[in-house]
């Protein structure tokens, strides 16, 4: 399990819809954004086409990607 009172850890996203507050440690529902956990708290926009869900305890659902390639292009 990650610590994320951790001074070495730069990022932590969950990606499981909550907010916790690094002073208290406090945990609360939150689907605005993508949360950092770490100390750092660099919070990230959530993109309009992601939704959390339980994903049958499968953690959060996000769409996939069609991708195609030309010779050396990737286009996502």
């Amino acid at each position: 399990m990650v610590n994320p009172d951790d001074d070495n850890l730069l990022l932590y996203y969950p990606l499981n819809g909550k907010k916790r507050d690094s002073a208290t440690g406090e945990i609360t529902e939150d689907e605005t954004l993508l949360w950092d956990w770490s100390k750092n708290g660099k919070n990230l926009p959530k993109p309009s086409s992601y939704s959390f869900d339980d994903n049958k305890g499968k953690r959060v659902y996000i769409p996939t990607a069609r991708i195609a390639t030309n010779y050396n292009k990737l286009y996502i």
